[in-house]
């Protein structure tokens, strides 16, 4: 019986542990959730979703500072934000201050511009268009999120991977066009409205390189 214990102890030590901290308390988690369940993902990583309870992109950014210390067995933290609104400085200089700080703890930040939401519009098509905010880009992806499966977009939805699981490869081809095509003289995120580096984030997974 020890000896059994022993080795699948040692076989989970030879996944790579993530914790990813989302923003978001829903959308996010359902998605990393599904995303995570994947074969070769699952084989390579053992990740943990934490769900966010919103807040400033400083707030957001401490929580995930304080999840790390509590779970220093993590190999790697991560963190997935959304930019949200940029039209003011404080706006501005709060994002600002959050990559600083996630950067000088050693977190790497998937960020969208202006939200997660624009990562599941890529699983429909490519846009570059600018979004006021998040409301904004969830009145488009329920055009195309309706005529797919009969039914209204809900961020409550625990089941939004597995209905775009398909489209995957589409959404990351989209996503990186609109960064490297699209936005190509723009080479920071803040500036990039609308897109996102979250494809960034499934690719490694996907290809178990993270």
């Amino acid at each position: 019986m020890r000896n059994r214990i022993r080795r699948t102890a040692q076989k989970r030590k030879l996944k790579k542990t993530i914790l990813i901290v989302c923003e978001g308390q829903e959308t996010e988690r359902n998605y990393l959730d599904g995303l995570k369940r994947e074969e070769t993902i699952s084989k390579a990583f053992a990740i943990t979703v934490v769900p966010g309870r919103g807040g400033s992109r400083s707030q957001i950014i401490e929580r995930a500072i304080n999840q790390k210390a509590q779970r220093r067995e993590m190999d790697v933290v991560l963190c997935v934000l959304d930019t949200e609104s940029l039209e003011t400085i404080e706006a501005k200089e709060d994002l600002a201050t959050s990559r600083q700080e996630a950067a000088h703890n050693d977190i790497t930040l998937y960020l969208s511009n202006p939200a997660f939401e624009v990562w599941l519009l890529a699983h429909f098509r490519r846009t570059s268009r600018s979004f006021r905010n998040c409301n904004a880009v969830i009145v488009e992806l329920d055009k195309e999120w309706s005529a797919a499966f009969r039914q209204p977009y809900d961020k409550s939805d625990d089941k939004v991977y597995q209905r775009l699981a398909t489209r995957t490869q589409a959404a990351v081809t989209n996503a990186k066009m609109v960064v490297e095509i699209d936005h190509k003289e723009k080479p920071d995120i803040a500036d990039r409205n609308s897109s996102t580096d979250f494809y960034q984030l499934v690719e490694r997974l996907l290809s178990g390189t993270l």
